[in-house]
């Protein structure tokens, strides 16, 4: 009985041994690191941006003498190729302007550094949220809005842009 064991062990030594080992000449060892892929070849990079339509003014400061509303919310989806949300690195621009005068305000952030990237992104919304100040001599009022226009480019000569209407508190639509 033990000579048989001891046979049958040798025997799946010798199949287990003489079994070819695959290699894939496309496989990655241990040690080498990954090399990156191109952008275009990134499924998950934004294809469009979008200025989300939760985009508000915020309560005015009530502990002024003054009570005014000096910034507006704007909230910057990235889309994909599936028109999924996403995150991506790159330089935001946005622009703010009254419609009637014509006065303009700017906010730029570089989205390329980490800790940037997380400090303005909302995870609820799935959106950058970005506090534009609002142009000089603008007071909401009644049925008035703000022209927004957002920008990012995001390198590789690749500049997505869209633009929107944020509409000021008590606009009836």
């Amino acid at each position: 009985m033990r000579a048989l064991s001891a046979l049958g062990s040798a025997l799946c030594c010798l199949i287990l041994a003489c079994t070819p080992v695959h290699t894939f000449p496309n496989s990655l060892r241990i040690n080498e690191p990954a090399k990156p892929l191109p952008v275009d070849a990134w499924p998950f990079r934004p294809y469009s941006i979008a200025i989300h339509p939760l985009s508000y003014f915020p309560e005015p400061n009530w502990t002024s003498s003054q009570p005014e509303i000096t910034n507006i919310e704007i909230y910057v989806e990235c889309l994909d190729q599936d028109g999924q949300a996403t995150r991506t690195p790159g330089v935001f621009y946005l622009e703010v302007q009254d419609p009637q005068s014509k006065a303009v305000s700017s906010f730029q952030a570089d989205l390329s550094d980490l800790v940037q990237n997380y400090k303005y992104w909302d995870s609820v919304m799935k959106c950058y949220r970005f506090l534009v100040p609002i142009p000089s001599g603008f007071h909401c009022a009644g049925d008035l809005h703000l022209n927004v226009e957002a920008d990012v480019n995001l390198g590789f000569g690749t500049l997505l842009k869209t633009t929107a209407k944020v509409a000021c508190p008590n606009h009836q639509p």
